[in-house]
């Protein structure tokens, strides 16, 4: 065994521990307090409230609305119950759902239908574009899905 000099036997004096103890817990404290920040939990899904007027008439069910594309587009999904009632529900603009924020006096609808038919088929999820003109939603906020004089209060844009 190789005996160590004397002059590189010497511990560090107190004040150099203290700040190298000091240095150690501010990055440990600084790496905890950014992996709590990136492990945060994703916000709760509300799910969709479900109307059965409109199941019937439709033969959809709203499963989400979601803001999206930086806000610019509101994504409309949907699950087809009745293929011959939902065709007949995209087959006109006039019969698609308005989306109307609560708070607002706004009505975002469709554009355009879809340009090309569809065969829906049941149990398929298919979705519709609204433009969000001016972030009228905004994701968290609730508001009514509208289809004619049939409702479904109380959704929450994700």
């Amino acid at each position: 065994m190789t005996a160590v000099p004397a002059n590189l036997r010497r511990m560090p004096s107190a004040p150099v521990l203290a700040y190298s103890l000091v240095a150690a817990l501010v990055a440990l404290s600084i790496v905890g307090l950014l992996g709590s920040t990136l492990r945060r939990p994703a916000p709760e899904q509300v799910p969709v409230p479900l109307n059965p007027a409109v199941e019937a008439r439709w033969g959809i069910r709203v499963s989400q609305v979601a803001v999206t594309a930086d806000g610019g587009l509101v994504d409309f999904r949907f699950v087809v119950l009745d293929p011959d009632k939902a065709s007949e529900m995209m087959s006109s603009v006039d019969n698609l759902p308005v989306l109307l924020p609560s708070g607002s006096t706004e009505v975002v609808n469709s554009a355009a239908q879809m340009g090309a038919p569809h065969t829906l088929t049941a149990g398929q999820t298919y979705f519709l574009l609204y433009r969000n003109a001016d972030g009228v939603i905004s994701r968290g906020a609730p508001l009514t899905v509208q289809f004619g004089d049939l409702k479904i209060d109380h959704v929450i844009a994700r």
